[in-house]
């Protein structure tokens, strides 16, 4: 996924968009029973993910806290 992720942040970069490497986050932690295989996520997954866009959206200053 690293080159797919490297590409998506260029073009966020090059647009002014915003850009989370959820695959990279997520996989990280991986030890916390986010995935059911290796790509689906459990509720917790869900959840873990939910919470990376908030913050991500928090720091772009697109939501507030």
């Amino acid at each position: 996924m690293s080159p797919y992720a490297a590409m998506q942040l260029e073009l966020a970069q090059a647009t002014g968009s915003g850009f989370l490497d959820a695959a990279t986050g997520l996989h990280a932690r991986r030890h916390e029973d986010l995935f059911l295989d290796d790509c689906h996520l459990t509720q917790r997954g869900h959840s873990v993910l939910a919470q990376d866009v908030a913050t991500t959206l928090r720091e772009l200053g697109w939501i507030g806290p």
